[in-house]
């Protein structure tokens, strides 16, 4: 298979498979385009109040957790290319399908499974990084793998809308397969082949990993409503999470990756990535409601514009730090931005040049972070880990986003025994404040250690 090490970047169009790779990745911000744009008529369709409509973006970050993983172990052993085209199409056929007629409950499982086949392309996508960028030009991959991320969250929505706009459905899911199809058979054709693992797929750690894990996010959704059923579902979690944890400690190369977090800079670089992930995600979800009560530029303001500087920086310093040298501190300092733009956003500062900055900063700040934490943990796996640690990374931040709005939103009304005095904008404010907590803790963590 291809790992961590290997592979030099050589090849017969070195140039050609770097940018496929960097397409493929993404094509990740697919089923979020398409949903975003589809969401309002399948509202009409249904009937669906805007609590409803909330329930659909769970689901996604939840099979992003689910299936890091599993779609991990699939790239080590069949080979991480094969993986990777496996889950471009998967990515593409289940974006389409949000256009289909679809119940709520359907509508949910899609969501579902377009996370899992996310989580598989990322962790496939990440680890063919070194092989197709090589050992020296790695930062540069995981820098464009990042800014692929950002610009296809930004772009791909306006892009398709052009199309929806005019043409309606077609018009919308015509141009995503045929731009999906192009980078599929582009990557086919560029990216290196690779040698697929040896030995036999762990199925039993694959069910394990997606029970586990799976009965304790459902604890964790079901406990606000439903004390004691979220309470039978942690112990059920509890107990097979033990169980999977005993079924892989004897393994050589486990799916659960207690090889990789047996060593303390990749233990802290997965820290860096959950801590990091929660804050980028609070904040993503606490923006755009500041922006409109705290600075009061929902009226008449080019919120637009603004909104699109955020991505533009995160594009910028994650190629900066791709690029640059000196980047052990680049992880420390996104989450040093992300804990002040998170602090920001809580005290509402200097109008709309303030609000600018705080969009910059936090933009910065996420680029800086995920790219730094990207080199940390994928990029110093060691040889034959390199999907695993992918997984790994994948997973974190996934699960630092299901988190988020249990600590933006749910946590401070537990934390102070109610509503705070200031009404819903007190507890805002106070979640904001955990948020940036939890980036000054991913700082520590990713500050480098003398030694």
């Amino acid at each position: 298979m291809l790992r961590a090490g290997d592979g030099d970047g050589a090849g017969p169009a070195p140039g050609l498979a770097r940018a496929a790779l960097v397409l493929g990745l993404g094509m990740a911000a697919l089923p979020g385009a398409l949903s975003s744009l589809l969401v309002l008529s399948h509202a009409r369709r249904l009937a669906l109040t805007a609590g409803w409509l909330a329930l659909l973006q769970p689901p996604y970050v939840v099979g992003l957790v689910l299936g890091a993983l599993p779609g991990a172990a699939l790239a080590a052993r069949y080979g991480a290319r094969r993986a990777f085209l496996v889950a471009l199409v998967l990515v593409a056929a289940l974006s389409a399908a949000a256009a289909l007629p679809l119940g709520l409950w359907p509508l949910l499982g899609l969501r579902l499974l377009q996370g899992t086949a996310c989580a598989g392309l990322l962790a496939a996508g990440l680890a063919l990084v070194r092989p197709v960028f090589g050992a020296a030009r790695a930062g540069l991959g995981y820098g464009l793998a990042v800014a692929a991320g950002v610009a296809g969250a930004a772009l791909l929505p306006p892009l398709l809308g052009q199309g929806f706009s005019l043409l309606g459905t077609p018009g919308l899911v015509g141009p995503a397969l045929a731009a999906a199809l192009g980078v599929v058979l582009l990557c086919r054709r560029v990216l290196p082949e690779g040698t697929p693992g040896t030995g036999r797929l762990d199925a039993l750690g694959a069910l394990l990993a997606v029970a586990g894990p799976g009965l304790l996010l459902a604890a964790l959704y079901t406990a606000p409503f439903r004390p004691w059923r979220g309470f039978v579902l942690l112990v059920l979690g509890l107990l097979t999470l033990a169980l999977w944890v005993f079924q892989q400690r004897r393994r050589t190369d486990p799916l659960l990756p207690l090889d990789l977090l047996a060593r303390p800079g990749l233990r802290r670089a997965a820290g860096v990535a959950l801590l990091g992930g929660l804050a980028i995600a609070a904040t993503g979800l606490a923006l755009l409601p500041q922006l409109g009560t705290a600075w009061g530029l929902s009226r008449g303001a080019p919120t637009g514009p603004l909104l699109l500087a955020g991505p533009a920086a995160a594009i910028l310093a994650a190629l900066l730090v791709g690029l640059a040298a000196p980047r052990r501190w680049a992880a420390a300092t996104g989450a040093l931005l992300l804990a002040g733009g998170a602090a920001a956003l809580a005290l509402a500062p200097g109008g709309w040049p303030g609000a600018l900055l705080v969009v910059l900063g936090l933009g910065a700040g996420r680029g800086l972070l995920e790219v730094g934490v990207a080199r940390a943990l994928v990029g110093e796996a060691p040889s034959g880990r390199a999907a695993a640690a992918a997984g790994l990374l994948v997973g974190a931040g996934a699960l630092g986003g299901v988190l988020a709005p249990f600590v933006a939103a749910l946590l401070p009304f537990l934390l102070l025994g109610g509503v705070p005095r200031d009404g819903a904008a007190g507890a805002v404010t106070y979640g904001l404040g955990l948020t940036a907590l939890a980036a000054l803790l991913a700082a520590l963590l990713a500050a480098p250690r003398r030694g």
